[in-house]
């Protein structure tokens, strides 16, 4: 999908999501959030990377249950040399400290006010904030509400 931003034009077909406090609570993705992006992700063909600290020790059966690739990356460093690594321009979201580099190097960055908080140092860091990772994908899918909320 096409966006502008920054006065340049992009293109971003991948979007790298924490999963602790971002698209799960708790250590669970509920049913509505799972169909929710599964839709998403049908109609729009982004590529989804779960890139998390995997402290639930979950990461890899949420994934195989969502269908998406993940990562572990247990520190901001290795978030950082993963996002360094991408290829490819991405959309973030998180909520947490560890996120901060991944904030730092994406194209746009989604922090997420959820239910398990969001530390403090990601909302100088992340471009928008939002409520809900249901809220991101919104945004991600609808270009011209990206534009006019990072509008100057």
């Amino acid at each position: 999908m096409k966006y502008h931003i920054d006065q340049r034009e992009i293109e971003i077909h991948t979007i790298v999501s924490d999963l602790n406090g971002t698209l799960a609570d708790f250590g669970h993705i509920p049913e509505k959030t799972q169909l929710f992006l599964h839709k998403f992700l049908q109609q729009h063909h982004f590529r989804f990377i779960l890139l998390t600290s995997d402290k639930r020790d979950n990461a890899k059966d949420l994934a195989e249950t969502l269908g998406v690739e993940y990562h572990i990356a247990k520190t901001s460093t290795e978030k950082q040399q993963f996002a360094e690594a991408l290829s490819e321009p991405f959309f973030a979201i998180g909520n947490a400290r560890n996120d901060i580099p991944l904030f730092e190097k994406a194209v746009l960055s989604f922090v997420i006010l959820g239910k398990e908080g969001l530390h403090t140092a990601t909302l100088t860091k992340a471009d928008i904030l939002v409520q809900s990772f249901e809220d991101a994908l919104f945004l991600i899918a609808d270009n011209q509400a990206v534009e006019s909320t990072l509008n100057q």
